[in-house]
C-alpha cells in the first residue's frame, strides 16, 4: 500500500511549531520506519523508499519541517527517475538519523539506502553493498586556519608542531595515524568533541580559535564560499583516490541496479551536479574568537560571576559563560531590538516572574544570575528526569531558552516516535527540533556548544 507523503522528511510532513496536533502520528511513523528488509519489488508493493541520511548544515537539514539541502534535492530527482521506470509509482522519504547508526539502522531495516556522503572503506564495504561512486578520486584535504603558520608540506605542518583537530572515529583520523606511523616526526592531533561536524570545525578555524583540520576536499569547494579566510595548500593531502557512494543492504540488488542507473545524473561534474552545488551555499552564522585580547579580558573580568552562578544553581559555569558570549560577546550594555538586556540578553518580563524575581538585571551580576536561575527553574519544571545527564539537561534548558519549554517537550516526544532519543540532545532531539520548531535553536545550542568547547580548552591550558 502506497504511503502518500510525497517526497518529505518522513516524521515532518505537515508539521509545525504551532500545531496542536501535528498530522504525521506515531502510527505512521511506525509504518515507515519499522524494520522491513526486501529489495526493490518489495519496496514498490510498499509504494515507499526510505532514504537514511545525516543531518547536515549543506546536505540535509530543516527549517520548521521543510527539507533543505543537497541530499533533499538528489532525492527528489531520484524519485522521479525511479517513477518513470518503475511498474508502479513510489514515494521517496528522506529520514534523518544519527551518523554513527547509519549503517546499523539500514542492515536492520529501518531504512533502504544510505545517501550521507559516505566514503567507501574496506570495513563498510564488508557490510553494505555501496552503488557506482558519486564522486571518484576523493581526497582529504588540510585545512588551516588564517592566522596559522603557512606550511606547503606534512613535514612542514610536522616540523611546525601545528595540530590537526580531528574527531577521533572519522577517516580523517584513521588516515592521519597511518601517515604517522612511517613517519620520524609525527604529525600532531589534538581529538575534538565527537558532536562536532566538519562544518563546526570550520567554523572554529575561521574564528582563529583551532590551527587546522582535514576535510573532504570536495565539500570545500562549498565551504571555501561561506569562509574564503581558510588557507588550503595545494596538494596537501592525507589520502586520495578515495570514492563516495550511497549504500544498500547486500541483498538489495534491483535497488542497487536502479541507483547505479540514477548517479550518473547526479554525479559531480554533471550539470545538474554542478547546479545543486551552486544552489546550496550554506547561509552560517560567523563565529568570533573568545580568545581573543579584549573578549579574554571580559571573560576574566566575569568569570567569578558565571564560577559562582554555576555553582549556585548545579551548571558548567563555562557553559553559561558560553552562552554570554553567544548571546551578547559578554557585553551587559548589549540591548537587542526585542528589549532583551545584558550579558545573558533575559527580558525585564523573564526576570520578573516569580520564579526568577531577579527584576535589576542591568546590573551585570544580576543579569548572570537570573539567567542562570531560569535555567534551573527550566530543568526543574520540565527536564527533571534521572534519564536525562545533568548536562543534556543543560542543553535541553538552552534550546527551551531560546524555542520555549513547549516547543522542546514536542521535540523530545517526535524524536521517542522516531527511535531516537528522548533523553540525549545533539543527533536526537536536535533532528527531532528542527523538524516540528525551526533550525533556529538547533544553530543556537550548536553555537553556545562550540564556544564552550574553546572555554573548556583555554581553561584545561591554564598551569595548576
Amino acid at each position: 500500500m502506497a504511503l502518500a507523503l510525497g517526497l518529505a522528511l518522513v516524521v515532518a510532513v505537515g508539521a509545525r511549531a504551532d500545531d496542536a496536533d501535528p498530522p504525521l502520528g506515531g502510527g505512521l511513523v511506525e509504518a515507515v520506519t519499522a524494520p522491513w528488509t526486501g529489495d526493490l519489488d518489495g519496496m514498490v508493493e510498499r509504494g515507499v523508499i526510505r532514504v537514511l541520511t545525516a543531518y547536515s548544515r549543506t546536505h540535509f537539514y530543516l527549517d520548521g519541517g521543510e527539507p533543505r539541502g543537497l541530499t533533499h534535492e538528489a532525492m527528489r530527482l531520484f524519485e522521479t527517475f525511479a517513477n518513470e521506470r518503475l511498474a508502479a509509482p513510489v514515494e521517496v522519504l528522506v529520514v534523518p538519523a544519527p551518523r554513527d547508526v547509519l549503517l546499523d539502522w539500514l542492515l536492520a531495516g529501518r531504512g533502504d539506502l544510505v545517501a550521507a556522503n559516505l566514503t567507501v572503506t574496506p570495513e563498510r564495504a564488508a557490510r553494505v553493498a555501496f552503488t557506482a561512486p558519486v564522486r571518484e578520486d576523493a581526497s582529504e584535504q588540510v585545512v588551516l586556519a588564517p592566522n596559522a603558520p603557512a606550511v606547503a608540506s606534512l613535514d612542514a605542518l610536522a616540523a611546525a608542531g601545528v595540530p590537526l583537530h580531528l574527531r577521533l572515529e572519522s577517516s580523517y583520523f584513521e588516515h592521519v595515524r597511518a601517515l604517522n606511523a612511517g613517519r620520524a616526526t609525527p604529525v600532531r592531533v589534538v581529538a575534538v568533541d565527537p558532536v562536532l561536524t566538519d562544518a563546526d570545525i570550520l567554523d572554529l578555524l575561521a574564528a582563529g580559535i583551532a590551527p587546522a583540520t582535514v576535510v573532504d576536499r570536495h565539500k570545500l569547494a562549498l565551504w571555501a564560499q561561506v569562509h574564503p579566510e581558510l588557507v588550503m595548500p595545494d596538494g596537501l593531502h592525507v589520502a586520495d583516490g578515495g570514492e563516495i557512494a550511497m549504500a544498500v543492504r547486500p541483498d538489495s540488488r534491483e535497488l542497487k541496479a536502479l541507483l547505479d542507473a540514477f548517479v550518473p545524473t547526479i554525479e559531480a561534474g554533471s550539470l545538474v551536479g554542478n547546479i545543486l552545488i551552486e544552489r546550496y551555499l550554506e547561509d552560517t552564522e560567523r563565529l568570533s574568537d573568545p580568545t581573543a585580547e579584549a573578549a579574554r579580558a571580559r571573560f576574566e573580568r566575569l568569570r567569578p560571576l558565571f564560577e559562582e552562578a554555576g555553582e549556585r544553581f548545579g551548571f558548567d559555569w563555562r557553559l553559561l559563560a558560553a552562552q554570554g558570549f553567544h548571546e551578547s560577546r559578554l557585553d551587559q550594555d548589549a540591548r537587542s531590538a526585542r528589549g532583551a538586556i545584558g550579558v545573558m540578553q533575559l527580558l525585564a518580563t523573564t526576570a520578573a516572574e516569580p520564579y526568577v524575581d531577579l527584576p535589576a538585571i542591568e546590573r551585570v551580576e544580576v543579569n548572570i544570575t537570573a539567567a542562570a536561575k531560569y535555567a534551573r527553574w527550566l530543568v526543574d519544571t520540565y527536564f527533571d528526569d534521572p534519564a536525562i545527564t545533568d548536562f543534556d539537561r543543560a542543553l535541553f534548558a538552552l534550546a527551551a531558552y531560546n524555542a520555549g519549554p513547549g516547543n522542546i517537550a514536542k521535540a523530545r516526544a517526535r524524536a521517542e516516535a522516531r527511535g531516537l532519543d528522548p533523553d540525549r540532545w545533539f543527533d536526537h532531539v536536535e533532528l527531532a527540533t528542527a523538524e516540528v520548531v525551526s533550525n533556529e535553536p538547533v544553530r543556537y545550542v550548536r553555537g553556545i556548544y562550540k564556544y564552550y568547547v574553546t572555554y573548556r580548552r583555554l581553561l584545561e591550558s591554564e598551569p595548576d
